[in-house]
């Protein structure tokens, strides 16, 4: 923690935060939550830029297109929705029977893939808000989904990790990666290492091309709820329902323990550049590290 503490901003959320993420400039970030309102923030001021409506239940995953020309949202009311970063809602997309836990983008923003609490992954086209595909394999919920290129991965509370053809719909393999559930997934940006959370309080990571284990980090007391890659790929955080966030690396060495929420942290980003990273937590709170130092340099 620095000398003067962080900084401090006014709290825009009024319920829980499930989820954040960064655009890829850094300049602002996207945070979501029980409130069903969408708030687009300036990254180092913590301001408000823009306060969007349209869910009608909980909004519970967000994630920015590579350009930072958009984001998508997904929400207890079953839908995701497509919004310009100027604000604008260019529009719904609908088909899940469930609550819809996840979201990723495709690198290049030609389509998205989500996850929902009624067991299914689906594709979509970005331009005409199609579904493009329907993946069934998981019997339950859906709580994580990452891209990597023409394949994705998704994590469920059957407590597997299923990767899949983006282009055919194929199941590509299944790995029993946490018995009590898994509870969100990542990919490292070289693509070869899959990094996944579980209620099992651990990270665990597995070989992309085999399915093999390839670490497992220790050191939550709680439900692990979020994994994230630094861009560069040498580190990874992850956040837990014990109220912390922890950076490793890939080897599966800690580097820090970040203390400062007062209640489950539920997601967590980190910035393009590698140097920072914010998590939003059931306190209400939207909070900005150094990555380096591991100190909060602000609440929002």
């Amino acid at each position: 923690m620095t000398s003067s503490g962080p900084t401090v901003w006014s709290i825009a959320h009024g319920e829980w935060l499930r989820g954040v993420a960064i655009a890829p400039d850094g300049r602002w970030l996207v945070t979501v939550g029980d409130d069903c309102v969408i708030h687009v923030r300036d990254a180092t001021s913590g301001r408000s830029r823009l306060r969007l409506e349209g869910h009608a239940d909980c909004v519970t995953a967000v994630a920015v297109a590579a350009d930072g020309g958009w984001f998508a949202t997904a929400g207890g009311d079953w839908t995701v929705r497509l919004w310009s970063a100027s604000g604008p809602h260019r529009a719904t997309l609908e088909g899940h029977t469930g609550w819809v836990s996840a979201v990723a983008i495709a690198p290049d923003g030609s389509w998205l893939a989500t996850g929902a609490h009624d067991g299914t992954v689906r594709i979509w086209e970005t331009d005409t808000g199609l579904q493009r595909l329907l993946l069934h394999g998981h019997t339950d919920c859906v709580t994580g989904v990452a891209i990597a290129g023409d394949w994705l991965a998704s994590g469920g509370r059957d407590g597997t990790i299923r990767t899949w053809d983006a282009t055919t719909g194929e199941l590509l393999r299944t790995i029993h990666a946490h018995p009590p559930g898994a509870t969100a997934v990542a990919v490292a940006p070289a693509g070869d290492l899959l990094a996944s959370a579980g209620q099992d309080e651990t990270v665990r990571l597995w070989e992309t091309g085999t399915g093999r284990p390839a670490g497992c980090l220790r050191g939550h007391a709680h439900l692990v709820s979020a994994v994230a890659f630094a861009a560069d790929g040498s580190w990874l955080a992850s956040a837990s329902h014990d109220r912390t966030v922890r950076t490793w690396t890939p080897d599966g060495r800690p580097l820090a323990a970040l203390a400062g929420h007062h209640d489950v942290v539920s997601d967590l980003a980190v910035a393009a550049d590698g140097r920072w990273l914010v998590s939003v937590g059931y306190d209400g709170t939207t909070r900005r590290w150094d990555a380096d130092t591991g100190a909060c340099v602000a609440v929002f």
